[in-house]
């Protein structure tokens, strides 16, 4: 999505209203618009299981913070979510690298432990 170019350097928050939430892929990745005073966002989050497992519940019209970086995906201005801010929690997302947690989340899941 982003190809490879995750540039801590870059990390911005926005904060706004969610005006659309979308499942999209084969994965289920959450995609949200979020409305700020000064312009709309598509925001990736990461994948539905992930969200769900982190007990994530946003919905349509809930106000959202979100740090991450922008880019291009799709001909738009888009924003990989690094951390969201929702509901007096914040929810971590990629580390300081820019690596999805959820890639970590699911090889621990997968181990055996003994």
């Amino acid at each position: 999505m982003y190809n490879g170019a995750y540039d801590a350097s870059t990390l911005e928050t926005i904060g706004g209203r969610v005006t659309n939430i979308e499942r999209v892929g084969s994965r289920q990745g959450i995609w949200l618009q979020v409305e700020t005073d000064q312009e709309t966002f598509r925001v990736h989050l990461g994948p539905a299981w992930y969200l769900e497992n982190q007990e994530v519940n946003i919905t349509t019209d809930d106000t959202i913070e979100v740090t991450g970086i922008r880019g291009a995906w799709g001909g738009e201005t888009t924003f990989a979510a690094s951390a969201i801010n929702h509901a007096n929690r914040t929810i971590e997302l990629r580390d300081s690298n820019g690596y999805p947690l959820w890639m970590t989340w699911q090889t621990d899941q997968n181990s055996e432990v003994y």
